[in-house]
C-alpha cells in the first residue's frame, strides 16, 4: 500500500524513476542481487502534504528471510533535522538550564 500515491499499488515500479531521474526500485534490487541484505538510500520524493514539490529522503530496505519479502521505510531529510534539532535543544535545556 503506497500512502500518498494509490495509483502505484499493483503497478510494477521496476522503472520508476525520483525526481532526480534515478532507478528507484530497480538500483535497490540491483544492490540486494550483489548480495547485501540491508540497503540504504538516498532518493527524491513528494511529501503527503505537499505533492508540488520533491524533498531528499534516506531509505532503509531489509530483506526477511523467512518471510522471503523485501521491507522498506523512510524519512525525509529535512523532517529528520528538524527532529534532531528540537530534541537537542530539549536536551540542552535539561541539562544547562534546570
Amino acid at each position: 500500500m503506497h500512502p500518498i500515491k494509490p495509483e502505484l499499488e499493483g503497478t510494477s515500479l521496476l522503472n520508476y524513476k525520483d525526481k532526480k531521474n534515478n532507478y528507484i526500485t530497480r538500483n535497490t534490487i540491483k544492490e540486494f542481487l550483489s548480495g547485501k541484505n540491508e540497503i540504504f538510500k538516498e532518493l527524491y520524493w513528494e511529501k503527503p502534504n505537499d505533492l508540488k514539490n520533491t524533498y531528499k529522503k534516506i531509505t532503509f530496505n531489509k530483506y526477511h528471510e523467512k518471510l522471503g519479502i523485501y521491507i522498506g521505510t523512510g524519512e525525509y531529510i529535512d523532517n529528520f533535522t528538524k527532529k534532531l534539532k528540537k530534541k537537542s535543544f530539549r536536551i540542552y535545556l535539561q541539562n544547562f538550564i534546570w
